[in-house]
């Protein structure tokens, strides 16, 4: 599973990453795109009212068309049906929230459904119900066989059960007071402490019985609200990116808040005004490894603010593609950095999405020796160049003898990047200002 974390950037990143996967196709005889489905389930007073609204209005401000199922209990069908038999009643309960369950699945009109109290949370009242001995241990296994046994929960991308302690349940309720209380039939020390072991009971059994279930259990008696929220939308963007078999790599591109969190920070590349000769390479114990053409794009992202020195763009070399976020350091010669192989379509997507601001070509030279890389480059329209650099932690002192034995001298070094060189010559800004 991709751990997006909780950072709020991140997650509306990832929320764009999504909603471009879960667009539904506009004509009827097109298969509609299954929507996020999320269903929530829990302790009273746990907080699942107020997260449902958290999620609502997080999921629409980010452009999601969403839709949230009022809870059984609520419905006028169910309000009049018959409670004589406790385990008729349960069932009712659960054909409400299945038909809203397949209604979901099958949907073309909403990116993101959330269920209030759905099929599992009918597990739960039948578990209560038989410790309560309203309900046979037969009929609650009937039951459980149904509710269980079919593909249906695979189509739901996560289960939050939110919990508390009965403490704080009852002071949500009736707050601090220490006068007598007049409890509901719900909200009292007991029954509370039966729903609790219940709920309890019930995921434990789903998390032994189907391991791979997508279930997340927060207990909300010491979190904020926020905190809540953004954990639930943290664990559902990462089960449903799973679960639609997305990789880091499809979801990086398009995640720069994500980019600047997992970029890391490498040693010192220098490069040079000029090529050193091959008969000098040769001598000095370098080994070529390799030619590549490479091509890069470099991009703005459409309506997103950069931080500091840092520049987007797509490398081609050879057949090969690659993503490139890039974030300078304390100086020219330190980069954040982190590259991500794409596809050539995932390219073609990129190009059509990021705006382009400057392209560089050069013929590239790979020559290694120990752990020190040097790239003798031809670069389009601005000459020949030397880089060194190494594929381990080192200093700029071991890098610069390595290229003085070359003949490179200090005053040849360029203290700029070959994208930066081109526009200065071209009288335009530098690309970090460009972009």
């Amino acid at each position: 599973m991709i751990h997006l974390g909780t950072d709020p950037d991140v997650l509306s990143d990832a929320a764009r990453v999504m909603l471009r996967r879960l667009d539904a196709p506009k004509r009827k005889t097109d298969i509609p795109v299954p929507p996020l489905i999320a269903e929530f389930f829990g302790m009273h007073k746990a907080g699942k009212d107020t997260q449902l609204v958290e999620v609502d209005r997080w999921a629409k401000r980010n452009g999601f068309n969403a839709f949230i199922e009022r809870e059984s209990a609520e419905a006028d069908e169910i309000r009049r049906f018959p409670r004589d038999n406790p385990y008729v009643y349960e069932m009712r309960h659960f054909t409400y929230a299945f038909k809203a369950l397949l209604d979901a699945f099958g949907s073309r009109d909403y990116h993101f459904v959330a269920l209030n109290r759905g099929i599992v949370d009918t597990l739960v009242w039948l578990e209560v119900g038989r410790h309560q001995q309203k309900i046979t241990e037969e009929a609650q296994a009937a039951a459980k066989q149904l509710i269980l046994g079919g593909p249906w929960l695979a189509s739901v991308d996560a289960f939050f059960y939110l919990t508390c302690s009965v403490e704080k349940a009852l002071e949500r309720e009736y707050g601090t007071t220490t006068g007598a209380i007049k409890y509901g039939s719900r909200m009292n020390p007991p029954m509370l402490a039966l729903m609790h072991g219940c709920l309890e009971s019930v995921y434990q059994e789903l998390r032994e019985t189907f391991p791979q279930l997508p279930i997340c259990r927060i207990d909300t008696t010491k979190k904020t609200i926020a905190d809540v929220r953004d954990e639930i939308l943290s664990f559902l963007l990462s089960s449903a990116m799973e679960r639609r078999r997305l990789e880091e790599t499809d979801v990086l591109p398009w995640c720069g808040a994500l980019l600047r969190e997992k970029a890391r920070m490498a040693g010192p590349e220098i490069k040079f005004r000029r090529a050193v000769s091959h008969d000098a390479l040769r001598s000095n114990g370098w080994q070529m490894q390799g030619v590549t053409l490479e091509e890069d794009i470099f991009l703005k992202p459409r309506n997103q603010e950069l931080q500091g020195n840092e520049c987007f763009h797509l490398r081609r070399s050879g057949e090969r593609w690659y993503f490139v976020y890039k974030r300078e350091g304390a100086d020219s010669r330190h980069w954040a950095k982190i590259h991500i192989p794409v596809s050539q379509e995932g390219a073609a997507e990129i190009l059509e999405v990021f705006e382009r601001v400057a392209v560089v070509k050069k013929r590239r030279e790979i020559f290694t020796r120990d752990h020190f890389i040097l790239n003798r480059d031809d670069v389009e329209g601005l000459g020949a160049f030397t880089e060194v650099k190494s594929s381990k932690p080192t200093d700029e002192d071991r890098l610069l003898r390595a290229a003085r034995k070359l003949g490179l001298e200090d005053g040849d070094i360029l203290p700029e990047s070959y994208v930066n060189l081109q526009r200065k010559m071209a009288g335009a800004a530098p690309i970090a200002q460009a972009v």
